[in-house]
């Protein structure tokens, strides 16, 4: 028994750990890409075996129908951008090649899922997303200890290759994570606070309900800290938690005492202020004063602004063509062979970066591939009105951050494994027929 408990604790934190280090793609001292590239390799090699295997023993050979489905849509946008930059002359190919990095994340995910059925038998909403918030506290707290520690900070960054070259100027005032940087990682952090609500059902008791409101005002805090964005998804989750039951997460007792521990918690930790080093309270405050800006600026001249989005009504530059509007301009960068020239047309805002590189068709098409990845990702909810506010609550939450900038959420939602759950094509090959099961 005990060599049991020790092998499934040995694969719990193994799981973990291929869970963050999937999320937050480090390129070690090295290592030939960043361990998200890493581990969807394996994954696409696991899956390349599984299907030789087969194959060479004339065993039946099982395809994902979502799989198939999702790959058909990606490369239809391939062949349709590819279309636009030869009409329109340029050699862009950031989404012709798209297609190489959703297969490449569907390999992750599939390792996940893997290790999720290994260890529980099926995969379950509730278990990968306690692994995702996990990961994400994990990163908070190391962005927190880099911020006030020199020799974490030293560390961190030395065994990262992937830091960007402007991280030394921007952690002067905000926190910057170990591989976690400015809009992804609001990103990240505001995903996971939407992925608690649907967690509070699952809870148990209240020692679970304390640990899931803990971990969700620590992403909130320390995630505006890195970046503003994380609370655009705390917005949608507050949204969640206060919907009436007959419309949302139908439990409202355990919805109560989670919110009761917002004012709790925070009682008890204020003391802590109070024998904490004046040089680590102060070094906090310039963080606090960058993600909170909006509300300092609303207290000392009545203006809920900051300077970002200051400098993003200045990138909202709409076509001047119908052409473009309908087909795009088929460019992504300014330049394509050098990124550091910046992005087409002087924009970072996500729908205009969409509608110059391949008008409102492509946009479509791009939006469409999000919300197909993110409802056969929610699979595993058997409730349908519970999978609905799901779906709707991500989706809305990929449109609003695509008014700030390009938000593609397709790496974060293969992790609930809705490709691999059900083999839906039997593909029988050795001149055998191919039975296709739409069940």
């Amino acid at each position: 028994m005990r060599h049991f408990l020790k092998n499934r604790f040995a694969e719990k934190m193994t799981t973990f750990f291929l869970v963050f280090f999937y999320i937050y793609s480090v390129l070690f001292p090295g290592m030939p890409a960043g361990t998200r590239v890493l581990i969807s390799g394996i994954g696409i090699g696991i899956l390349l075996l599984n299907f030789i295997s087969e194959v060479l023993l004339k065993r039946r050979v099982f395809l994902s129908k979502n799989f198939l489905q999702v790959i058909s849509l990606c490369f239809f946008m391939a062949v349709f951008s590819l279309f636009i930059i030869l009409v329109r002359h340029t050699r862009d190919l950031e989404f012709v090649k798209y297609p190489f990095f959703v297969f490449q994340w569907l390999g992750g995910g599939y390792v996940i899922t893997v290790m999720q059925r290994r260890i529980y038998g099926e995969v379950k909403f509730q278990n990968v997303s306690i692994y995702i918030v996990a990961s994400v506290v994990l990163q908070v707290i190391i962005a927190f200890l880099m911020f006030i520690s020199p020799p974490v900070h030293d560390l961190f960054t030395s065994i990262n290759l992937n830091d960007p070259p402007t991280g030394e100027a921007f952690r002067e005032f905000r926190l910057v994570g170990f591989a976690s940087y400015y809009f992804g990682a609001g990103i990240i952090c505001g995903y996971t606070l939407i992925l608690i609500p649907f967690l509070i059902p699952y809870c148990k008791n209240k020692a679970q309900l304390r640990l899931l409101s803990f971990s969700f005002l620590l992403i909130l805090l320390l995630g505006m800290m890195m970046s503003r964005t994380t609370m655009l998804g705390g917005a949608v989750a507050l949204i969640l938690l206060f919907l009436p039951s007959r419309f949302g997460l139908n439990c409202s007792a355990k919805i109560r005492s989670f919110l009761s521990y917002f004012i709790i918690i925070p009682i008890l930790i204020v003391p802590l202020f109070f024998v904490i080093d004046q040089k680590v309270i102060d070094t906090l405050k310039v963080a606090s004063e960058f993600g909170f800006e909006m509300f300092y600026n609303y207290l000392d001249d009545g203006n809920i602004t900051t300077d970002s989005t200051e400098q993003m009504k200045e990138m909202y530059k709409l076509p001047e063509s119908t052409i473009t509007y309908l087909l795009g301009d088929g460019k992504f960068y300014n330049n394509q062979m050098n990124d550091a020239e910046g992005y087409y047309m002087g924009t970072d805002i996500g729908f205009l970066r969409l509608l110059y590189y391949f008008g409102i068709v492509g946009s479509l098409l791009f939006f469409l591939l999000q919300f197909m990845v993110l409802y056969k990702c929610a699979i595993s909810f058997t409730n349908k009105r519970i999978k609905f506010l799901f779906v709707m609550s991500v989706f809305v939450f990929i449109l609003i951050l695509n008014f700030k900038g390009l938000t593609d959420l397709i790496f974060l939602n293969v992790l609930f494994g809705g490709f691999w759950l059900n083999q839906k094509f039997n593909v029988v090959l050795n001149k055998q027929s191919v039975i296709i099961d739409d069940n």
